[in-house]
């Protein structure tokens, strides 16, 4: 799990899993979790230059 994340909803958070391939490429893949019930949600697409960017602003956004 990586650093970057945080809440979209007050129900919703965005959890960053990240790694690197064989040859030292990083990947990065964001999800929804409920963490009223902890139940893992779908993959989202960021659009970011950078998946450090990602700031979920707590109000949807």
């Amino acid at each position: 799990m990586e650093w970057s994340g945080g809440y979209l909803t007050p129900d919703t958070a965005v959890v960053t899993l990240g790694s690197e391939t064989e040859d030292g490429e990083e990947w990065f893949r964001h999800y929804l979790i409920d963490v009223r019930t902890g139940t893992v949600g779908s993959e989202i697409a960021v659009e970011a230059a950078n998946p450090y960017d990602l700031e979920p602003l707590g109000d949807g956004s």
